[in-house]
């Protein structure tokens, strides 16, 4: 029971679907409140070893890894509940921490590595969660909803943090790191701590409101068993939020330098790249229910769109298209791979759940090692990484709809053999009769 009980259970869902849309907050605020003070706090303590000082960033994602991986070994039978409100104390703890150990790089990036595992915890049960009080095209919906919210949060994040460093100083952007205390506490009161939904008996067919077009699933007697397929969403997440990466990591140089843009300019495309994303996902919901796995496809067709708009750019409508494309396509890839890893893996979310955030945060990882591969390829401007990495996603584009048209054929002829042999037993036992 949550500490504050709603007994009419269509209130306590929209109370729940309310509290983990604020929740949602812990998505993107370890990496957007930090992000817009950055220069700032780096010129004002003296940092003059540049990579490390960038590390204050990117180590977050690093360390979100064995975050995911530890979910994904204890999996289901992880409390959740004692989880979020340990993780969220050390994550505003080490955040606010940051401004006493300021003078000191490493302890600082010791910090920041505390608050991405603390983070990557709390961003996978910020939709592993769902499953436990929806199902079916709800739970799609629901999902994108709030996926959605991390997008709105981080637009609020990036914006305040940088006002309250103009107004008080970097190490007052800092304390913003304790409100996450506040969706933690939230969480507590309204979230029930038994599941609406017995994840065992919708595996099994139980469920009211399943969603059509599942092709497999894992054995629902072992939570354990990580499904080929789970493999699969992973690896095609890590391709494409690699692919994305590549571009929108130096969208501030393309405009700046490539195009000679603004600094407003550049702000503002960026700000356009995080409207397209939550606007995406709020539609997530009926784009899934009608598309299921096609939305890969989908997905991975417009980040072509992007990045060839990408290399014919030469005007800031037309960064603003390619910007809007990237936007997109990181919007819809992430619920969709996670949607479809939960689904092949019905009775142990959680685990599926965490091989998708890993391979979001590897991806974005070796987008930098990537980058350099195409800079052997090109000449090693970011427009001829470009150019090159067209060809690439038009080739995974290929391979993915060749993959999906031999996996529909075969569990057509699967589903058809199992109707054969159904038939055939049917009538062995009326001759019997």
């Amino acid at each position: 029971m949550a500490l504050i009980d709603i007994k009419d259970r269509k209130k306590a869902k929209v109370v729940i679907l309310v509290v983990m849309f604020i929740y949602a907050f812990y998505n993107s605020s370890y990496l957007q409140l930090t992000t817009p003070i950055l220069a700032t706090m780096v010129s004002s303590v003296g940092y003059t070893d540049a990579s490390l000082a960038n590390m204050i960033i990117t180590i977050t994602s690093l360390s979100q890894i064995p975050a995911f991986i530890i979910a994904a070994i204890i999996g289901q039978r992880i409390d959740k509940r004692r989880w979020i409100v340990a993780c969220a104390v050390i994550f505003s703890a080490a955040g606010a921490a940051t401004i006493v150990v300021a003078s000191n790089i490493y302890l600082v990036l010791v910090c920041r590595a505390i608050v991405g595992f603390s983070s990557g915890m709390l961003v996978l049960f910020s939709v592993a969660i769902l499953p436990d009080f929806y199902e079916g095209r709800q739970l799609a919906t629901f999902t994108g909803i709030v996926l959605a919210g991390s997008g709105i949060w981080g637009f609020v994040e990036a914006n305040v943090s940088a006002a309250v460093c103009a107004a008080f100083g970097w190490q007052a952007s800092y304390l913003l790191y304790v409100y996450g205390l506040v969706p933690m506490i939230l969480f507590v009161l309204f979230i029930p701590s038994k599941p609406y939904i017995d994840l065992q008996a919708l595996a099994t067919g139980g469920g009211a409101d399943g969603a059509a077009g599942r092709v497999e699933t894992a054995d629902p007697g072992d939570d354990r068993h990580v499904p080929p397929m789970v493999i699969v969403y992973t690896l095609v997440v890590i391709l494409v939020c690699c692919f994305i990466q590549t571009l929108w990591s130096n969208f501030s140089i393309w405009i700046q330098g490539d195009l000679g843009g603004t600094v407003v300019q550049a702000g503002l495309a960026s700000s356009f790249i995080s409207l397209f994303t939550c606007a995406i996902r709020l539609l997530f919901g009926p784009i899934y229910n009608r598309l299921h796995h096609y939305a890969i496809h989908l997905d991975i067709a417009i980040l072509f769109i992007g990045l060839l708009v990408a290399t014919q750019a030469r005007s800031f409508p037309m960064v603003l298209v390619a910007g809007g494309c990237l936007g997109l396509a990181m919007g819809l890839i992430i619920p969709t791979t996670l949607r479809l890893a939960s689904e092949t893996m019905p009775t142990n979310p959680v685990t599926a759940q965490s091989f998708v955030q890993a391979g979001v945060q590897l991806g974005l990882f070796i987008s930098t090692f990537w980058r350099l591969l195409l800079n052997h390829l090109g000449d090693g401007s970011l427009h001829a990484a470009i150019s090159q990495e067209v060809y690439f996603v038009a080739a995974f584009f290929v391979i993915a709809v060749i993959f999906t048209f031999v996996r529909t054929r075969r569990a057509s002829a699967l589903a058809a053999s199992a109707k054969s042999d159904k038939g055939s037993i049917r009538g062995e036992s009326a001759k019997g009769e």
